[in-house]
């Protein structure tokens, strides 16, 4: 009985582990791509207002309506801003056919990201009712499953970093299933607003605030196994 009950724990615990990895990665996700610093940052190294002839203050309002567009906020990506001076729309039809995919990926990490932070409340309310005298080996599991996370990440990290061009297209090829993310930077605004420079640094960016909210989320932990021992 004890060895049951001991094994039901461990694999809510897991449950519970997976769950706090998936919040901890798409929240960090959510905290760099809607980082309106980074985007400043992004335009005023790469010149983006000069390739893309939209000044740095329209090109921001653009930004947020991005964002709004991503975040579900808005049905349709029909932007318009001044470009060389003509008040015009800024994004073809190519362009709003792959936003629409790439929106439809940010909407499915939100669900993500929202049903593990509350299957991860429910279970912990679970746990501490039924499991409550295995709770240090909860928070063992916890421990481990961040510190592989962040194992892993910088692994894959360092491996994509050695060829990411290739990476980057394989990820779309595996998650979008058509080529509407190939775009021309001579016809298509979008893409000369985020090169593939963005996508460098933004991932780099990500894995950084990963990093540093796990190993948080490690000496929290630790803290809290201590108080309770």
């Amino acid at each position: 009985m004890v060895n049951t009950m001991k094994k039901s724990a461990n694999l809510v615990s897991f449950i519970i582990g997976i769950m706090f990895f998936l919040v901890l990665f798409f929240t960090s996700f959510e905290w760099v791509a809607f980082n309106e610093s980074y985007y400043n940052w992004h335009y005023e190294t790469y010149n983006i207002m000069e390739k893309t002839e939209i000044n740095q203050t329209e090109l921001m309002e653009v930004t947020h309506e991005m964002f709004d567009f991503l975040k579900g906020k808005r049905d349709d990506f029909i932007i318009e801003a001044h470009i060389a001076g003509e008040y015009q729309e800024i994004f073809n039809e190519r362009e709003k056919l792959h936003m629409d995919d790439v929106q439809e990926l940010f909407v499915m990490g939100y669900k993500i990201r929202n049903y593990s932070l509350l299957g991860l409340m429910i279970l912990m309310v679970f746990f501490y009712i039924y499991f409550k005298k295995y709770f240090i080996n909860l928070l063992l599991w916890l421990q481990y499953i961040v510190i592989g996370a962040i194992g892993s990440f910088s692994t894959v990290g360092i491996i994509v970093a050695t060829n990411f061009n290739y990476f980057f297209t394989l990820f779309h090829e595996i998650f979008f299933d058509n080529d509407l993310w190939i775009l021309n930077p001579n016809t298509d605004v979008l893409i000369n607003i985020v090169p593939l420079n963005f996508f460098i640094n933004i991932t780099l960016l990500i894995g950084a605030v990963f990093f540093i909210n796990g190993v948080i989320s490690i000496v929290v932990i630790r803290f809290i196994k201590r108080r309770i021992t």
